[in-house]
C-alpha cells in the first residue's frame, strides 16, 4: 500500500449537513406578502444634503434585493420629500398599518426619535 491511499482511508466521510431551520432559511425568506405595509427610511436633514445619496442607495437596496416593494425616503428637514408628506401620500386600507417607518441613525438620537413620533 502506498502512503496516499492509507490517507484517503484514513479521512472520514462527509456528511450533508441539515437544513437550516428558522426564520431566515433561504431567500424567499425575505420576499413580504402583498399587502405588507410599506417601508419608509426617516433621513435626518434636508434632501439636497451632501449624503442623502447614501440613504437612496439603501432604500434601493433594499427594494430590489429583499421585498420588491418601493422603499421610500422621508427627510426629517426642509419640506421637498419630507417625512410627513411621504406618509400622507401613502394609501391606508381599513384599520392597517401605511407603513413601517425606520429612522437612519447610528445611535440614539433624541432629536429624530422625537420627529420621527411626531
Amino acid at each position: 500500500m502506498s502512503p496516499e491511499s492509507q490517507a484517503s482511508e484514513a479521512l472520514p466521510s462527509r456528511r450533508r449537513r441539515a437544513p437550516r431551520g428558522g426564520r431566515h432559511r433561504g431567500d424567499e425568506s425575505f420576499l413580504l406578502p402583498p399587502g405588507s405595509p410599506t417601508l419608509v427610511l426617516a433621513v435626518p436633514g434636508h434632501a439636497r444634503q451632501a449624503g442623502t445619496e447614501t440613504a437612496a442607495e439603501l432604500a434601493r437596496l433594499v427594494e430590489i434585493e429583499h421585498t420588491g416593494q418601493p422603499a421610500y425616503l422621508g427627510y426629517l428637514d426642509g419640506d421637498e420629500a419630507g417625512l410627513h408628506a411621504v406618509l400622507a401620500g401613502l394609501r391606508q386600507e381599513h384599520d392597517e398599518l401605511a407603513a413601517i417607518v425606520v429612522p437612519l441613525s447610528t445611535g440614539p438620537d433624541p432629536a429624530l426619535d422625537r420627529a420621527v413620533h411626531a
